[in-house]
């Protein structure tokens, strides 16, 4: 029986009216039963917190008191017929309006935590993306450098070929000159030895004191074709030798040439190499930190989740 149905027959009661003793203590005992029942229900809600009685939806568990015996009380009219009394709203209006307070605070609640969610959940959206966004930006980098390293390599090598072209041209040239050359002092030999022989034979049908006056000019002219031999063959050695030094010249020049070209090279590769690992180096660090800024975001988050629960 609730408290309206207490008062109800709390107002049938007058001094007047004729209650026996069993009666008398029954409206007694209801009247009590719920008083402890309103206590309980207030202790409930004044130590359960309206989170607690929103997630976990406790249930009130009451147990009957025992009433120890009372003298029996006189209720008058004015008792009942109080206007305060009357004007104060009942319990039950009470609890229902602290059970929406509490309700209102736990949907406003939830209301935050599904805001701060879903805030995360933008904030690690915005993350993967520009993760993604640095891992495409690394491959097209590995993509550019591996083309331009192709494109090094392959200048490299036209220009090793158009040198060793030159090279083959002007050995070919040097040998092609030293041939003219040499067929050009045969050739005067021939035709220096062919006028000597027409000489004798010229000599040798003159008088005896013209032959022997031609061979003294015969002996002079040995002496001298000899010199001039031995000239022509230091001057042709000297010759030769100078084109030698050229060709020794020109094969230092070249040599000279392709060491710095593949220091060149060595220097390029290198270079690029440290700047691919240096790149390779920032992107680790940068992909480090990030990983990091996500874990320490994961945690702050964790941690929000549980400090809110």
């Amino acid at each position: 029986m609730n408290t309206s149905s207490a008062r109800q027959s709390h107002n049938n009661y007058s001094p007047n009216s004729y209650l026996n003793r069993n009666q008398h203590s029954q409206l007694i005992q209801q009247i009590n039963n719920n008083s402890v029942n309103n206590e309980t229900h207030n202790s409930f809600y004044r130590d359960v917190s309206p989170s607690e009685y929103g997630y976990h939806n406790l249930q009130q568990q009451q147990q009957p008191r025992p009433i120890p015996f009372q003298p029996t009380r006189v209720f008058t009219d004015n008792y009942l017929e109080d206007p305060a009394r009357d004007k104060t709203p009942p319990k039950k209006q009470q609890y229902e309006h602290r059970i929406k307070q509490a309700e209102d605070r736990i949907s406003h609640m939830l209301a935050q935590d599904d805001a701060h969610f879903k805030q995360l959940k933008d904030s690690l959206a915005k993350m993967g993306e520009g993760v993604q966004g640095e891992q495409m930006a690394r491959e097209l980098l590995d993509e550019k450098k591996t083309k331009e390293i192709k494109l090094a390599e392959n200048n490299m090598n036209i220009e090793l070929n158009i040198e060793k072209q030159n090279r083959r041209e002007s050995e070919a040239k040097i040998s092609k000159i030293i041939d003219e050359r040499l067929y050009a002092i045969r050739l005067d030999l021939a035709k220096e030895k062919k006028i000597r022989e027409e000489a004798q034979d010229h000599n040798y049908a003159s008088f005896g004191d013209q032959i022997r006056r031609l061979q003294e000019d015969i002996e002079l002219e040995a002496h001298l074709r000899e010199e001039n031999s031995q000239r022509f063959i230091t001057q042709l050695g000297d010759e030769i030798g100078k084109f030698h030094d050229m060709i020794s010249q020109e094969r230092r020049i070249r040599e000279d040439n392709h060491n710095i070209m593949v220091k060149t090279i060595q220097d390029t590769h290198q270079r690029v190499v440290m700047e691919l690992n240096r790149d390779i180096a920032e992107r680790r660090q940068n992909e480090e930190n990030l990983l990091h800024l996500l874990e320490e975001t994961c945690l702050r988050v964790e941690r929000t989740v549980l400090s809110g629960n």
